[in-house]
């Protein structure tokens, strides 16, 4: 029974923990599934796999809970360090205690606990070395993932989206570009209506010119009430570009896709838009326009000077990126309607480089 109530608050702890991270920028976002109507009640398949997986592997080689004693010793004895060390930042910061306070606390717990540890060391090699290993295989991973999700904040800009409302006017009605779609969809992050990604803007504008006859900016909030699925619609310029706020519950399944098909429904039954494709030769037979979702990834480039230790941080953020859901996924959209591209973190402007022509 002990076994059984144990390994519970292990699965529901995990769950717990990595649902917190991940809007933290602390780890890779996986799905998550809401089995009630409680937010806090979830699942995380592949976190369930992982731990499974993790048990089976213990098993087969410890043989016996005997055999473990080391590498569970070792853990409980980091545990507790960790406990001290997170406590101490709750009570300056949080709390405001003085520092000789916080001080005298983490000098007293930390001498005992310390005393632990070093007592546990000697198991290192009985199994000790586990712990370690799977310890700080998790904190590699969360360090490499918020570092990289820091750096590239920093290069992160939105811009007002008025100046740039006349440019996407004009390139929207100049016939000497190729028309890329009837209607052309990004997923915007801000959740100011007046502001937009400088990414969406570099996309539509210096990387490649894009014509639409309609350009779509969602931005998805998700709400704490499990079945909302509401949204608004705000005409930027009239005709051609507008932005959706979608507010959908945490138990609604994302399906970009469908909702947006949906809301251009209604504006069509309300006579707000004319969904009638753009080409001349699908207008005549009253054909439905076309529509691409763009899916914006900011990479390194190789303009961009970095340390070595970020190179490094960034060659690992690709790695881990891997067990992470892509936001294709995240968002439901259908792979046939998504162009997925790559814009640079940076774009170097470098004035003082001089080149001299021969």
């Amino acid at each position: 029974m002990a076994a059984v109530i144990a390994s519970q608050a292990l699965i529901s702890g995990t769950f717990t923990l990595i649902s917190e991270a991940i809007p933290l920028n602390f780890w890779p976002k996986l799905r998550i599934s809401h089995p009630t109507i409680v937010k806090g009640q979830i699942y995380i398949p592949v976190i369930n796999w992982f731990l499974f997986v993790s048990c089976c592997g213990v098993v087969f080689y410890f043989g016996n809970s005997s055999n473990m004693e080391a590498a569970y010793g070792l853990a409980i004895t980091i545990t507790m360090i960790a406990t001290t060390l997170l406590l101490a930042q709750h009570l300056k910061l949080n709390k405001h205690r003085s520092d000789i306070v916080v001080v005298v606390f983490v000098l007293f717990y930390l001498t005992i606990e310390i005393s632990f540890l070093i007592a546990n060391l000697y198991k290192f090699t009985h199994g000790g070395w586990i712990t370690l290993l799977i310890s700080g295989l998790f904190m590699m991973i969360m360090y490499t993932w918020y570092q990289v999700r820091e750096i590239k904040k920093n290069y992160f800009k939105y811009l007002k989206i008025n100046d740039y409302l006349e440019i996407i006017k004009d390139i929207s009605k100049d016939k000497s570009i190729s028309k890329f779609a009837t209607n052309l969809v990004y997923l915007t992050r801000t959740d100011s209506k007046d502001d937009i990604e400088s990414k969406i803007i570099y996309s539509i504008i210096y990387k490649s010119p894009k014509r639409a006859d309609k350009y779509w900016f969602i931005h998805v909030n998700n709400t704490d009430e499990p079945s909302m699925l509401q949204y608004e619609v705000k005409e930027l310029i009239p005709g051609i570009l507008f932005r959706i706020d979608l507010n959908i519950g945490f138990k609604i399944r994302p399906r970009i896709n469908l909702f947006f098909r949906k809301i251009i429904e209604n504006m069509v039954h309300k006579k707000e838009i004319n969904l009638t494709s753009g080409y001349d030769s699908l207008k005549k037979h009253n054909i439905p326009g076309d529509y691409k979702f763009i899916m914006i990834d900011r990479i390194h480039s190789s303009d961009l000077e970095v340390k070595y230790w970020n190179r490094l941080l960034f060659s690992f953020y690709q790695v881990v990126n891997k067990i992470s859901i892509s936001d294709m996924q995240a968002f439901g959209l259908d792979t046939s309607n998504v162009i997925e591209e790559k814009v640079p973190l940076h774009v170097n402007t470098n004035t003082e480089l001089k080149i001299r022509r021969i």
